[in-house]
C-alpha cells in the first residue's frame, strides 16, 4: 500500500462521515507532515474547517518474522473540534465531541478491514488492523481541543526479485554472444 493510497483512504473515510463532510470547498482533512504544529496552525487559519480530521505521516516498517514478510503501516487520526481558550467546560465538551467522531472512523476502518469488497480487504491484499486503539488528547493548540487514535496496518508485502530489475541478474548480450548471419 503506497502513502497516496493511505491518504485516499482516509480521505474517503472523512468525505462519507456525517460529522465531518470534507468537501474541496470546505475542507476538512488535513495530513500532517513531519508532526509541524505551526504548518497545521497556518492550515487553520487560511482554510481547514473544524471539525476535522488530521491524519498522521505514513510510517511503515518490514515484518520479517514470518515466512511471508509483511509490510506494517504505523498511522494516526485525530478529530479537531474549536473550543473557548481557557474554558475547562468547553475544552470537555470539544474533547467529547471529537473522541465520538474518532471512535466512528476507527470502528469504521476496522469493519473495512473485515468486509470483503471494502478498500482495506479486497482479492490482491487484505489488511489486518491492530485491536488495540489508546485514545489520547490532542491539546496542542489554543482554541482547539481534539482525540485520537494510533492504528497500525499489516498486509502482505512482494518481495519477489525480479531479474529485469537488476543489472547483476539480467544477462546483457556480449560481443561474443552475438550470432552473425551469413
Amino acid at each position: 500500500m503506497s502513502e497516496q493510497e493511505y491518504i485516499d483512504y482516509w480521505t474517503d473515510l472523512a468525505t462519507r462521515n456525517k460529522a465531518i463532510r470534507h468537501r474541496p470547498e470546505q475542507n476538512r482533512f488535513y495530513v500532517i507532515h513531519d508532526n509541524d504544529i505551526t504548518e497545521l496552525s497556518k492550515a487553520l487559519s487560511q482554510k481547514l474547517r473544524v471539525p476535522a480530521v488530521l491524519l498522521d505521516q505514513y510510517y511503515d516498517d518490514i515484518d520479517r518474522t514470518q515466512d511471508n514478510p509483511r509490510l506494517v503501516i504505523e498511522g494516526g487520526i485525530n478529530v479537531l473540534v474549536k473550543c473557548v481558550k481557557g474554558d475547562v467546560i468547553d475544552m470537555r465538551r470539544a474533547r467529547a465531541e471529537a473522541r465520538t467522531i474518532a471512535r466512528q472512523l476507527i470502528n469504521r476502518m476496522f469493519r473495512d478491514s473485515r468486509t470483503p469488497g471494502s478498500p482495506l480487504y479486497n482479492q490482491t491484499r487484505k489488511v489486518t488492523v491492530s485491536t488495540q486503539f489508546r485514545g489520547e488528547p490532542f491539546d496542542a493548540l489554543e482554541n482547539y481541543a481534539g482525540w485520537g487514535y494510533p492504528f497500525e496496518w499489516t498486509l502482505v508485502q512482494n518481495v519477489a526479485v525480479i531479474d529485469g530489475e537488476w543489472d547483476d541478474l539480467s544477462p546483457e548480450p556480449t560481443q561474443d554472444s552475438v550470432t552473425i548471419e551469413p
